[in-house]
């Protein structure tokens, strides 16, 4: 919880092929988003309910956004 910017920026940084990072946190119920790449995550965030700053965003972990979160999973 407390190193969520760092965990998320560490692997946005490693992981360049991926347009962001997508943490889930199923105790506090809500998504964190995170990029070092040239993607406003606010918009992105703003599709499911949330928002935030061009780097960082987050949405609630509501059921419709679970069940997005699952469905992409198996892609």
């Amino acid at each position: 919880e407390h190193y969520r910017s760092e965990v998320g920026n560490t692997l946005s940084t490693r992981h360049k092929d991926l347009d962001f990072i997508l943490l889930a946190n199923f105790v506090r119920g809500a998504f964190s988003l995170r990029t070092t790449n040239d993607i406003n995550l606010n918009e992105v965030a703003k599709l499911i309910g949330g928002g935030g700053h061009p780097k960082a965003a987050h949405a609630d972990m509501n059921n419709e956004n679970l069940k997005l979160f699952f469905e992409s999973l198996k892609k």
